[in-house]
C-alpha cells in the first residue's frame, strides 16, 4: 500500500494515475471514508478502474490482531 497523504491533491492524483498506467489497467483501490467519496469520484473520472475502499480502519485493525 502506498500513501501520498503529505502531498497536495494534484500531485497525489498524478502519482496515482502514473502508477495505474504503469500496472497496465490494474484495479486500484482508494480510501473512500469520510471526505474520500468525492476523491474516488474524481479518480474514477480519469481511471474508471478505481474502486472505493470504505472500511480502511476495520481492515487495518484486523491485520494487527
Amino acid at each position: 500500500m502506498l500513501r501520498f497523504n503529505t502531498l497536495e491533491w494534484l500531485a497525489q492524483k498524478a502519482r496515482f494515475l502514473g502508477l495505474a498506467r504503469r500496472w497496465h489497467g490494474a484495479v486500484n483501490f482508494a480510501d473512500a471514508t469520510g471526505a474520500g467519496d468525492p476523491i474516488v469520484a474524481d479518480l474514477r473520472h480519469d481511471w474508471p478502474r478505481t474502486k472505493p475502499c470504505p472500511e480502511r480502519s476495520r481492515r487495518v485493525g484486523s491485520a494487527h490482531r
